[in-house]
């Protein structure tokens, strides 16, 4: 990502531009800290850093390597867990994948808007902006179905086929490749986003015959006035790619046709769950009419079991794991050390722990998680 001088790039010129000298600033997601050390270098007075993977760590070893420890406060946890003493001039963040609908994100983005920001504070980026166009790519086309669509070993393996047309794959896409236009899907502004789903639909009238295999998405990302970059087909190339959604069997059109796309994505725990519908009417040939219905859903694996358990009927029980990690919580009180704990979960599940060793690895564990 640092080394990603197009967007790191980007990302500077903004913060020079946005950061006065005395200004509070939150980063969401720091990573090693290279934000966070530019708002210090423009002027920052204090900044606020969550990241809560181990990174963390490097991150402080960076920023004291710089002269920066005194002014860097890094919270080693997600920003909704969160709160701060004071108010902020600028939040930055780049928490988004190929697309901005990735994690939690835009949950985390609305939450640090709201609880963070002062009343005339800045967001940087601004807005994302999501484009979509149809694709004609037959070699990338037959990467992403693989082996299914063929007999590897002369084995069938085609019933792993349904699963792969409902998966997206990350892909570089070229200009020449597209075949039906670019058409922007929506516009996030971070300064007034709501919610952080997606519903959003396109149509584009045939100008000539061609084929298509699916379509593409990609963001344009603005982070200041005239400040922006971008990972659409043909763009020079960022870490990021596009985001390739395949249709399940390629797509034959003329002209005149109409071929109507409708996106969603909506958020279900820390995931996105992405459903594309795709139509084709055709006025010349009625006959010729198709209608896809692809979701991510489609393209999960689920047992039986675990959709059972997932059930909003389902009475649950706790299992031996259950009682296990049950028992260690109920033990971290603040009276007994690690040790005495291990010692006391191997005493009551002596078939679970043959060795003291394996109880304290995982109650080491659980501490890490929710000790404080």
């Amino acid at each position: 990502m640092v080394t990603d001088k197009l967007r790191t790039d980007a990302y500077a010129q903004a913060l020079e531009r946005e950061i006065k000298t005395g200004d509070v600033v939150a980063e969401i997601g720091t990573g090693t800290g290279i934000f966070a050390l530019l708002a210090c270098r423009f002027g920052a007075r204090r900044v606020y850093a969550f990241e809560p993977s181990a990174v963390i760590e490097l991150a402080r070893e960076i920023a004291s390597a710089n002269g920066f420890a005194d002014r860097i406060e890094f919270i080693p946890r997600m920003s909704i867990e969160s709160a701060l003493p004071e108010r902020v001039d600028v939040i930055v963040s780049d928490v988004h994948g190929i697309l901005p609908f990735f994690d939690r994100g835009l949950l985390s983005l609305i939450d640090a808007r709201q609880r963070f920001l002062a009343p005339k504070g800045r967001m940087v980026p601004r807005s994302d902006t999501l484009w979509i166009a149809g694709v004609n790519a037959p070699e990338l086309y037959q990467e992403h179905v693989g082996p299914w669509n063929d007999k590897p070993y002369d084995f069938n393996m085609s019933a792993a086929l349904p699963r792969r047309i409902n998966s997206m794959d990350q892909r570089y896409v070229t200009a020449d490749q597209l075949f039906l236009e670019p058409r922007c899907l929506t516009t996030i502004e971070y300064q007034t986003l709501q919610q952080p789903d997606l519903d959003a639909s396109v149509s584009w009238t045939v100008d000539q015959e061609s084929q298509g295999h699916g379509i593409v998405l990609w963001f344009d990302s603005v982070l200041a006035d005239g400040i922006m970059f971008t990972n659409r087909p043909g763009a020079p190339r960022l870490i990021y790619q596009q985001q390739f959604c395949p249709w399940p069997a390629p797509l034959d059109v003329r002209a005149g046709d109409t071929v109507t796309v409708t996106i969603s994505a909506r958020l279900v725990g820390n995931d996105y769950v992405w459903r594309w519908d795709t139509q084709l009417a055709s006025k010349n040939s009625p006959h010729a009419a198709q209608q896809f219905r692809q979701s991510t859903f489609f393209g999960s694996d689920f047992s039986l079991n675990d959709l059972r358990r997932s059930a909003a009927q389902f009475q649950p029980q706790l299992n031996e794991e259950g009682l296990i990690h049950r028992r260690v919580l109920s033990l971290m009180e603040g009276k007994m050390s690690l040790e005495a704990i291990a010692n006391q979960l191997a005493s009551d599940f002596p078939k679970r722990f043959p060795r003291s060793q394996d109880a304290f690895n995982l109650v080491a564990s659980i501490s890490r998680t929710f000790a404080t």
